[in-house]
């Protein structure tokens, strides 16, 4: 498989030990008339400042020792709250800008996340993860975690859930003294974003009913994402930059996708799953006019060695913006080729046809890459030290350490939709993993296990890993990661910094453009593992020989 090409100063506002507004507004629009440059909230004492269109009467500070800052908005159905779980030794402002990933904070990621969900399952509900990347932001690397929250019974607010998260990881605020909303439900999504500058590990994390999650992108998404979230204490002063941009007369935005998708006999919920929802899937990669092609292998090492072909045209293997019925050809139709069957060898060796499948005519060398495992179980060659169907008799069995180098180098994007085990076997002289707590899953997806090798390939790629257990309507946040990723890896717009996003001014031809976080009419600015990019969608896509300049604010 050859991947070898790719994948005015402004200054916080803060009073100690006390909130102070810094041109927060009580109103919510999808793009401030001004520019905000300015910290909305900044807390001094939970070290958390917040920028955007944030009312100030919305906030609060709470706790003593540990204290944190709380966001409430019942309009939306929203809870959140920032707060730092330990004081940095320094707080130096040149050295702000920490290591460019989030390795070294992965085991405080890991263990709160783990108590997040213990909590949450304690308290009567099932938990699913649908998002877990590592993006750039303001002051470092932010670690992203979405999960998917349901109870079977009972209601429960926003704000409950918050609450409960909020002592669960060591605040002294007195809990029942909280706000705890009015409208309760059963489903939830749980936003963690964790950065660390210093010696000290961040989190922002908000909780909102799944029926609002539109609503709460709108308003709320550079802050669950982090990209509108600093440290009080070691953030620096802003700088302005400005870039211009040619639209090149051949851009088009390309981007190749491949799909390795589990079709063992345990796969048809889950290919089920992968077909739903497919209108929202392809209006969003056209929205942003992306010239993708979609194509499909499978885990059966007998059969994977060639791409499947279209249903309704065995002589075309990828799926394109010009095919012909291609939402039907893809899943809406039982024969689609996300739907692959599930009568595959039952040694599934999603790495070992990822690396061996022929894209001839598929792979594009000016495009960017990106793969998508799917599958219910562990990753049987690395994980088992099975041999794969159909494999040469000379051929050597690969540990995981082996793939891992050889798809860093690829240069692609790695997603993985599977199990939820996080423990990696990396070479066949470590113990094959038994059984560990939170190894498995059940949901609306099927059940699964392991996960953890395709899921660590996401992380070192820039990837995302998602929990394959989970409804059927959270998977449009697992194509929602995948898009979003695909369009700003094909974007020719790169930001030299990651910008503050609320400061960002975007202009065609001198005319403005609104942003637009629906993804419909307008721009948005998408961060990737290493940078953030401009993407335009609909009618806002500059026309070849446009000049675009887009200023913003940085650390």
């Amino acid at each position: 498989m050859d991947f070898s090409k790719i994948l005015i100063t402004s200054v916080l506002c803060w009073s100690a030990m006390s909130i102070t507004g810094c041109g927060g507004s009580s109103s919510k629009s999808a793009q401030p008339a001004q520019p905000i440059t300015s910290a909305a909230v900044a807390s001094e004492k939970a070290n958390i400042a917040l920028y955007g269109d944030i009312a100030q009467d919305k906030t609060k500070e709470v706790g003593d020792s540990k204290p944190a800052l709380l966001l409430d908005d019942d309009d939306v159905n929203y809870a959140g709250f920032g707060m730092a779980f330990a004081e940095p030794e320094v707080a130096e402002p040149s050295v702000a800008r920490a290591q460019s990933d989030t390795s070294a904070i992965q085991n405080d990621v890991d263990e709160k996340v783990a108590t997040i969900t213990d909590a949450l399952v304690a308290d009567g509900a099932s938990v699913n993860q649908l998002v877990n990347r590592s993006v750039a932001g303001m002051q470092s690397a932010v670690a992203i975690v979405v999960l998917d929250v349901q109870y079977i019974s009972g209601g429960r607010s926003s704000a409950d859930l918050r609450n409960l998260l909020l002592a669960e990881l060591g605040s002294d605020a007195e809990v029942t003294a909280l706000p705890v909303g009015s409208d309760s439900g059963r489903e939830f999504r749980v936003s963690l974003a964790f950065w660390k500058v210093e010696q000290n590990l961040l989190t922002w994390l908000g909780v909102f009913a799944s029926d609002f999650a539109e609503q709460v992108k709108a308003a709320y998404g550079d802050v669950n994402n982090g990209a509108a979230v600093t440290s009080v204490r070691a953030a620096s002063t802003f700088i302005k930059n400005s870039q211009t941009f040619a639209q090149a007369e051949d851009a088009n935005n390309a981007a190749d996708i491949l799909w390795v998708i589990d079709n063992s006999g345990s796969m048809s919920e889950e290919q089920e799953n992968l077909g739903n929802g497919i209108d929202q899937f392809f209006d969003s990669l056209n929205a942003a006019a992306l010239d993708f092609r979609l194509a499909v292998t499978t885990t059966d090492g007998s059969s994977c060695e060639e791409l499947l072909t279209l249903p309704d045209d065995a002589s075309a293997n990828f799926i394109s913006p010009t095919t012909p019925n291609g939402k039907d050809q893809w899943g809406d139709d039982s024969d689609g080729i996300a739907r692959p069957g599930t009568s595959g060898s039952p040694t599934e060796t999603g790495f070992y046809c990822a690396d061996k499948v022929d894209l001839t005519g598929f792979d594009r060398e000016a495009a960017p890459n990106i793969v998508v495992f799917v599958s219910d179980e562990p990753e049987n060659e690395t994980v088992f030290e099975r041999f794969p169907s159909g494999a040469d008799a000379s051929y050597s069995v690969r540990d995981f350490n082996t793939y891992k180098q050889a798809f860093v180098d690829s240069g692609a994007t790695y997603f993985s939709i599977s199990g939820p085990s996080t423990v990696v076997r990396s070479t066949f002289s470590d113990p094959s993993p038994a059984s560990t707590p939170n190894s498995s899953c059940s949901g609306d997806g099927g059940t699964a296990s392991g996960g953890a090798h395709f899921s660590e390939i996401a992380a070192i790629t820039g990837g995302s890993s998602a929990s394959i257990c989970a409804p059927s309507t959270a998977w449009s946040v697992m194509y929602e990661q995948i898009i979003q990723t695909a369009t700003g890896l094909a974007s020719s717009f790169k930001l030299d910094f990651p910008p503050q996003p609320g400061s960002i001014i975007v202009k065609v031809n001198g005319v403005a453009v609104s942003r637009d976080t629906a993804h419909i009419n307008g721009f948005d600015v998408l961060y990737g593992s290493d940078d953030a990019s401009i993407v335009f969608y609909g009618e806002a896509i500059p026309a070849a020989g446009d000049e675009i300049v887009i200023t913003y604010d940085h650390l």
